[in-house]
């Protein structure tokens, strides 16, 4: 090699070094500049975070602040709304009770023409005014119970059964008897001759009886040579709001009865003897009664459309389970796993235990009208029929019953003069079949074919409901009578037949 190719070779060598020297350099300040330019941008993000996070929670007080602000609002409105409807409901209530004591002294007022009977015998007024004077207090007597069937409807009141079980439990614990009744057995003649009966004769003549006018109506003092009374007894307690009013009894067989007070909302469980073993309240007005099997009772309530049923065991009195039903049932008797009840509108149904309707009648096969006011219901010990009290029609109609399966063909319909205004009946182990003649003050025996077999008692003054005792030697049966201590006043009392 040459010197000039040596020198050539050492030129371009070194010259290609200091352009890589150069480039390095070039490459170390671009890194530079981008390392400064990452530091700048996550400085910036870091920055952008911090902001975030400060509007995130600053974001998230205004919300709390909102919804804080927001929930007292609603408060406020709720709290003024619940004022307002309080408010409104007190002066409604205060509007339906002055209607109620309006009504109330409009009845007192109209009760005062008791004295009816005497104002007749001086023949100062004619029949025609007496039947107008009659049908206006009966007119109160409707507007006063409208009015507070209103107010109960403006007020509900829901079952609570923990409640009512306390209620049971305190009264059951009470030691001792919760009171006694008081038993008569004077003889009638003692008694005032607006409620007398024979207590301990059997037969009495006929040109021998008292009577008395009640609404018109002119009312024989009779016993019947069917029954002999032995005694009255006296649900009426001294601390009761109400006087007492039994719609139905259901007679056990331990030597007890139930009665249903249903002025006072509560059962009474009663020894034969006359003591009040046990009772248990209720919150609303009762109506019907029938023994379920042994230890358990359905009662009827119409104003919350329900059926409670009530277990009965020795003494104690307990409310087991609610029945929700889709009708106001009133009367009520029970069937092998279903109640029959008679309902409002004129129907007589069948329901399950769980308050679902399976059956249904109101009309005959050739669709005439078999009821307009069903009241009270029975079946037979075979519980292939049944008997129902119709009290605007004042008839008993006796109906086929298969299984659950009602026929619209009529076993037979009982119309007869010496039944006015049907209500309560009840069935010996023969199949007869005994009514309550409210209207004309008598209870009547039917055979099981619905023919009149005679008056089995005459003078009881509007008999409501009765039952026979377990081995159908006596007959209890709710009648109005004269109190004792007040004169001038009926009260309502059970009195005991021999038949």
């Amino acid at each position: 090699m040459t010197s000039h190719d040596f020198g050539t070779t050492l030129n371009s060598t070194t010259f290609s070094e200091k352009t890589q020297l150069r480039e390095i350099d070039n490459v170390l300040v671009a890194m530079d500049g981008l390392s400064d330019t990452a530091l700048t941008m996550k400085q910036m993000f870091f920055d952008l975070k911090m902001k975030n996070e400060t509007e995130k929670v600053e974001c998230m007080r205004k919300v709390a602040r909102f919804r804080d602000k927001l929930k007292r609002l609603a408060d406020d409105v709720g709290h003024h709304i619940a004022e307002e409807l309080d408010q409104l409901h007190q002066a409604e209530n205060l509007q339906i009770q002055s209607k109620i004591e309006e009504c109330e002294s409009m009845f007192n007022a109209v009760e005062m023409s008791k004295d009816l009977t005497q104002v007749m015998e001086t023949e100062r007024f004619s029949p025609q005014i007496v039947h107008k004077v009659n049908a206006a207090r009966q007119r109160c007597v409707e507007h006063k119970f409208a009015l507070q069937k209103i107010h109960s409807q403006m007020n509900p009141v829901r079952y609570n059964l923990a409640i009512d079980r306390t209620v049971s439990e305190a009264l059951t614990s009470l030691p001792g008897l919760i009171g006694k009744v008081e038993v008569s057995h004077k003889n009638g003649d003692e008694f005032d001759n607006f409620s007398s009966i024979a207590a301990t004769t059997s037969v009495i003549q006929r040109d021998r009886t008292n009577s008395r006018s009640i609404g018109g109506t002119r009312i024989k003092r009779m016993n019947s040579t069917h029954a002999q009374k032995r005694y009255q007894i006296y649900p009426q307690q001294k601390d009761d709001q109400n006087e007492a009013l039994v719609t139905s009894i259901c007679v056990l067989n331990n030597n007890h009865f139930i009665a249903l007070d249903r002025n006072n909302n509560r059962l009474l469980l009663i020894h034969q003897d006359g003591v009040i073993v046990s009772q248990f309240p209720f919150t609303s007005q009762l109506w019907g009664m029938t023994i379920v099997d042994s230890m358990t009772v359905a009662v009827t309530v119409p104003d919350n459309d329900k059926i409670v049923l009530v277990r009965v065991r020795h003494t104690n009195i307990c409310a087991e389970r609610l029945i929700k039903t889709t009708s106001i049932c009133f009367g009520i008797c029970a069937i092998d796993g279903f109640l029959v009840v008679t309902v409002k509108g004129g129907y007589v149904k069948i329901v399950t235990k769980a308050g679902e309707e399976v059956a249904s009648i109101r009309h005959n096969h050739r669709g005439d009208l078999l009821f307009t006011d069903p009241q009270y219901v029975a079946t037979n010990c075979q519980q292939n029929e049944l008997y129902v009290s119709d009290y605007t029609l004042h008839t008993v109609t006796g109906l086929f019953l298969s299984g659950i399966n009602i026929d619209a063909r009529p076993k037979f319909i009982f119309r007869n003069n010496e039944l006015k205004n049907p209500t309560g009946l009840c069935l010996d182990s023969a199949g007869n079949v005994y009514v309550c003649g409210y209207s004309t003050h008598n209870v009547l025996k039917l055979s099981g074919e619905g023919q009149l077999m005679f008056v089995l008692l005459t003078g009881v003054i509007n008999p409501r409901t009765l039952a026979f005792s377990f081995n159908e030697d006596q007959l209890y049966v709710s009648v109005m009578s004269n109190n004792p201590g007040r004169s001038n006043q009926m009260q309502n009392v059970i009195e005991v037949y021999r038949v």
